[in-house]
């Protein structure tokens, strides 16, 4: 596998999480939102990645980022603490690929959510580095 395979991975573990499964349900949407999504929702796509290359040519760690989007009509300090929860990477293998570890950090002021709904009061923004490479 590829480090193209890592939203599939993502959506697992956000449909393991029992707070996820219960508020959110099958409201997790990658690269794209469908018009009747319903609140509340994740929504979250790739932001961009980075390749090291080592010294002998041969590929290095890569830096996978995803912009994670949790929106829905109140405040839920607990959907927010389920989605960082499930997206904590810290080493293993899975599909080919060495998952060393996460990184999660906030979105810039500056950014727009692309999720949002009118009857959205709540909107937690934040950036996934996942560091890994293949087998």
């Amino acid at each position: 596998m590829t480090h193209a395979s890592v939203p599939t991975l993502i959506i697992e573990r956000l449909k393991a999480n029992t707070t996820l499964a219960t508020k959110i349900g099958d409201r997790i949407h990658y690269q794209a939102i469908p018009q009747d999504s319903q609140l509340p929702h994740i929504y979250f796509t790739r932001q961009d990645e980075q390749n090291e290359s080592l010294i002998d040519g041969s590929d290095g760690v890569t830096e996978d980022r995803y912009v994670f989007e949790l929106v829905a009509e109140t405040f839920d300090d607990e959907l927010v603490s389920a989605l960082i929860e499930s997206v904590q990477f810290d080493g293993f293998d899975w599909n080919g690929l060495t998952i060393f570890m996460s990184d999660i950090s906030s979105v810039s002021d500056d950014y727009l959510f692309r999720s949002a709904k009118s009857d959205a009061d709540f909107m937690h923004g934040c950036v996934l580095t996942i560091y890994l490479c293949e087998q």
